[in-house]
């Protein structure tokens, strides 16, 4: 599959199609599994509490929001490969992440929940057919191709690890 055109999805998530290396996008969502892991067994238990800054998210925070939009874009991707033709509605990742208690789950539970969950989002995009990759829908009033989803769950996935990397170790 090729990477996503910017007709396939809203300008906002270029940022994130651009951190995806030219890659068969299955193992390269594959491949973050293995990543994951070792990236946030090394930082450790009190590190992942860690904030940069008064009011920023917690590393811990970052891989709940990270497992959390990647729920939410899978539950998308497979609106749209079967053809939904409403519109999907938006969340705010702010208060999600405020409503939930991540910096109270050990890191090992965020982790396996990642693994748990990224295993999920593989097995469901392995049953879609070509058809069903270029299929389109509309979440908060924005289009998406069901192929773009999963640029997008992949390259959102890196910019959290960039920012973990650049500000908070």
């Amino acid at each position: 599959m090729k990477k996503p055109t910017p007709t396939d999805y809203p300008d906002f998530y270029q940022k994130y199609i651009n951190e995806v290396i030219d890659e068969e996008i299955i193992n390269y969502l594959s491949n973050q599994i293995d990543f994951v892991e070792n990236f946030f067994t090394e930082i450790g238990e009190e590190k992942a509490k860690h904030r940069y800054a008064e009011g920023k998210w917690s590393i811990k925070e970052i891989l709940g929001h990270i497992n959390d939009c990647e729920r939410l874009f899978a539950a998308r991707a497979l609106h749209f490969a079967r053809d939904e033709k409403q519109n999907l509605i938006g969340f705010d990742e702010d208060n999600y992440v405020k409503s939930a208690n991540f910096d109270d789950l050990p890191l090992a539970q965020l982790l396996e929940d990642f693994k748990l969950m990224r295993n999920s989002t593989l097995s469901l995009f392995n049953t879609f057919n070509e058809t069903m990759w270029k299929r389109e829908g509309i979440a908060n009033g924005v289009k998406f191709s069901v192929a773009s989803i999963a640029y997008i769950i992949a390259g959102h996935f890196e910019h959290h690890i960039k920012v973990i990397k650049e500000r908070y170790l």
